[in-house]
């Protein structure tokens, strides 16, 4: 008799997410990222943080970054899509490679040189989620150009490295006793080319009337 196969959601998360990272990591940065520990974190209004240097090997030879993801925001629901979370992942591996090239700010800054990595990898800096956001600063998220790099390799990515396991709910302050009905989530679309907003239904195609430009969804803040 076959034993059972039991799924082990711990390491079949923690696995897919290693296994993103180093797909990214050959597919944005020509595998010239070192290895990082990948962690699940509940930092408060934040998708996703990178540390420098903060774990070592038993006898204190290697070091180690941490690149930390939000569950709060790897929601059963849709809230963001796995292309949103994995942008997150790709937004921290770029503090992860201005740490080791050498023009790394002050922690969580945001600066041109940062910037102008993201926007290489088609990841445009804004602290709003808009065209309109500064580029630059402490709170700093982004959005995702559509045909760019980053959104290639999303979609040329193997099916396998989709996350397997999401949260049914978010823990903000107190844990959540009740699980809500899934709704329809209201969003705001803004054009990336005049950054004119609107609110709608989220996964709707909206388009810009002035600029016939596709509108994308307002997203909230990386660190």
């Amino acid at each position: 008799m076959e034993p059972k196969m039991i799924f082990k959601p711990t390491e079949k998360q923690y696995q897919v997410l290693q296994d993103a990272f180093d797909y990214f990591n050959g597919a944005l940065f020509k595998d010239s990222l070192p290895q990082v520990m990948l962690t699940l974190n509940r930092k408060r209004n934040t998708f996703g943080y990178y540390v420098p240097s903060i774990w070592t090997d038993a006898k204190g030879v290697e070091q180690w970054g941490e690149i930390a993801l939000n569950p709060d925001y790897i929601l059963k629901d849709g809230t963001r899509t796995d292309k949103e979370v994995y942008s997150t992942l790709v937004h921290e591996m770029c503090h992860l490679w201005q740490e080791y090239d050498g023009s790394a700010p002050r922690r969580f800054y945001h600066n041109k040189a940062f910037a102008e990595k993201m926007e290489h990898v088609s990841l445009i800096t804004s602290s709003d989620g808009t065209p309109n956001g500064k580029r630059t600063g402490q709170y700093v998220t982004h959005y995702i150009v559509e045909g760019g790099p980053f959104d290639l390799a999303f979609n040329s990515m193997p099916k396998s490295l989709l996350i397997p396991c999401h949260t049914l709910f978010a823990l903000k302050g107190e844990a959540k006793k009740k699980i809500k009905k899934t709704r329809p989530k209201t969003v705001t679309y803004f054009c990336p080319k005049c950054g004119a907003t609107v609110k709608g239904k989220e996964d709707t195609n909206v388009i810009c009337g002035d600029c016939m430009e596709k509108m994308l969804v307002k997203t909230g803040r990386d660190r």
